[in-house]
């Protein structure tokens, strides 16, 4: 693993060899001396970081006129409960309200549950 902050990155896209879209990005890296030619890798870029956050998948979050929800687990049975979610990846939606740590939520089979 090597750390480095990003010093560049295109304005102009250009093509891959494997027909990618792509944006050249230059790194300055934290100890380039440990950097050899011809390695090859793959990057990520933190744009921000939360601590302490509720995470909860994307798949879980449901969307209506009042705003976004969650069916949350209670017992046997399940809940509509609505949330205030925030800062998001590809992967998952941090709920800054509505939701506790240990709570049980759906993210697949909504048309099972009883309304």
């Amino acid at each position: 693993t090597f750390s480095g902050t990003v010093s560049y990155i295109s304005l102009v896209s250009e093509q891959s060899s494997g027909g990618a879209t792509v944006f050249p990005v230059k790194i300055a890296f934290e100890k380039p001396r440990e950097l050899r030619i011809g390695l090859n890798g793959d990057i990520a870029i933190d744009v921000e970081f939360v601590k302490e956050a509720l995470l909860v998948p994307r798949e879980a979050i449901r969307e209506d006129k009042k705003g976004n929800y969650v069916y949350r687990k209670a017992g046997k049975n399940y809940e509509k409960v609505s949330i205030v979610a925030g800062s998001q990846n590809e992967d998952d939606v941090v709920v800054q309200n509505g939701l506790s740590d240990g709570d049980v939520v759906v993210t697949k089979g909504f048309t099972s549950i009883p309304k």
